[in-house]
Order: structure tokens, then sequence, then C-alpha cells
């Protein structure tokens, strides 16, 4: 690396005007560089602190992000590990929960339509979402910087395949300047290995079963955060519960008092699943197993 300079500098060698280190950066250099490095971020993290945090409610989660909740003002990486299902409704219901009830989110994207009744259910409706269609990453890149600059918006969410590094410190400094949150949602290996996202979040599918019957469970996601600025990693089971059965068990109907969907945590299994003895009948072999949620 050069560094222009006037006059010669008594730690190198001045050469047509620029300084060739004599040797490799010392510690006491490495530890002024992140000393630099840190109070360059301070004004984008006292930004994020200032703002109201987005609490995902579940009080594990939450204890692992500073602040209580994803920071606004920031970007925040959502990756499917083999597939974007799973981390496309995780990030769906984040995106549900920032509109709340009065807030508008931006959701941009290639191709592919949404499906307005899965998006309900996360608390996404036309009053309060805005869906842009882009023809290429690097529209959907412009979309996403003028959503979060704006500063009218509760949040943004993109899909722009791959992104540079360039592009993600890009949409950070959006983000800060409009005090908005961001949210970059892709598979895992695209992803960008870089510094400027305040959090990075691997979903998988996890098992899900109804409670009354043979019949599809709850979404339910193994999430693992795999980086926190100033926070700690972690690993949960959660579930997403929009007011149905899982909600009222007695009826498998809409429970009027939980409209808006929430996040829930699945606790783990301590001894296995509860095995019941073997039942025959009609020659038939029947094994139950009772999951512990």
């Amino acid at each position: 690396m050069y560094n222009i300079v006037e006059k010669t500098d008594p730690d190198g060698r001045q050469r047509d005007g620029l300084t060739v280190p004599s040797a490799e950066p010392s510690q006491d250099t490495q530890g002024d560089l992140r000393r630099r490095i840190e109070f360059l971020e301070r004004p984008a993290l006292a930004k994020a602190a200032s703002g109201v945090a987005l609490s995902l409610g579940i009080a594990e989660i939450d204890g692992a992000l500073p602040g209580g909740g994803l920071a606004p003002a920031s970007v925040h990486e959502v990756c499917g590990a083999s597939s974007l299902t799973p981390a496309l409704g995780f990030s769906a219901a984040l995106l549900g929960r920032a509109a709340g009830r009065t807030g508008t989110v931006l959701w941009c994207r290639r191709s592919g339509e949404l499906y307005a009744p899965g998006l309900t259910a996360f608390g996404l409706r036309p009053d309060n979402l805005i869906v842009v269609q882009a023809k290429s990453d690097k529209d959907i890149l412009w979309t996403m910087e003028e959503g979060l600059r704006s500063g009218a918006l509760s949040a943004v969410l993109g899909e722009p395949g791959t992104i540079s590094p360039i592009a993600l410190r890009r949409l950070q400094l959006a983000a800060e300047t409009g005090g908005t949150m961001g949210l970059l949602l892709g598979l895992e290996k695209h992803q960008t290995v870089s510094a400027s996202a305040m959090t990075r979040w691997r979903v998988e599918t996890a098992e899900s079963r109804h409670p009354l019957g043979p019949w599809p469970g709850v979404s339910s996601w193994q999430v693992d955060l795999m980086r926190c600025r100033n926070g700690a990693r972690g690993s949960w089971r959660v579930e997403w519960r929009d007011g149905y059965a899982n909600d009222n068990p007695q009826t498998g109907g809409p429970d009027s008092d939980s409209k808006a969907g929430h996040f829930a945590l699945v606790e783990p299994l301590r001894h296995g699943p509860h095995q019941t003895p073997r039942s025959h009948a009609g020659g038939a072999d029947f094994e139950l197993t009772r999951l512990a949620v």
C-alpha cells in the first residue's frame, strides 16, 4: 500500500512522491490501525444504538443482540444454507415485524411473484408493503440504496444474488443516512464475507408438526446467528405462530388475541422424544412419538 507524501518520511524511503514501507507492519502499527477503524465505526454504531432496535420477541435471542434486537440504521444478512425458502420466510417475518401497524417496508427482487396470502400470515399487506421487481442486481442495489437513504421506510429487504464488499458498504452508509434497517437475503455460498453488515444469520428448515393431526404445521426454522458486531453468536429453533392452530389448540381456529403473529422459541428435547409403548391392532404395528415443544 502506498501513501502520497509531500516530503521524505523518516520511516520509509521516498520514491517519486511515494513512500515505500521498508518492512512488515509492526504490532504497534497494527494496533493503531485497529484503533483508527474502531474510531471510524463509532458514528455508525452510535446512530444504530440511538434508534429503536427491532425485537424478535424472544428474550434468549434479543439478549444476544446489542440493544435488545436488530439494530436500526444497519444492514443485516439472512442466508439460506442450501435453499432460499427458509431464509425467505424468516426474512418476511422480520419485515412484517418492522412494518408493525403503521410502517411501510420495501422488498426488492428480480423475478417471481410473491404469494399474498402467505405474506399476510407474516403481517405484510398491500397497504404496508412495496414490491419492486428489477431487471438486474445493479438495479436492486440502487433501489435498496434509495429506499434506505430516504428515511421514509421502516425497513428495506433485497435479494441481489451476489454483492461485493463495496456495494455492501454503500448499503450500510445509506442505512446510516436514513436511519433505516436493511435486510440482505441470499444463499450462503453467494454472500460476501464482510464486516460491513451488523449481523449475519443462517436459516434452515426445522421439523414442524400440527398439534391436532397429520396436517402441515407452522413455519419452523433452525436459526444460527453466525456473526454479530458487539454481540454474541447463538443457535435457536424458532416457529412463527400466526394465530392459528398452535395458538389455540383447543379449537384449531384463529385466536383473536394473536392476529399479528409472533416468533416462538422451541425448547430442545432434554431426553429425546417421549416414546409410548407399541400398540398392536389387527396385526398392525404402531409406534407413537410425542414431541415436547
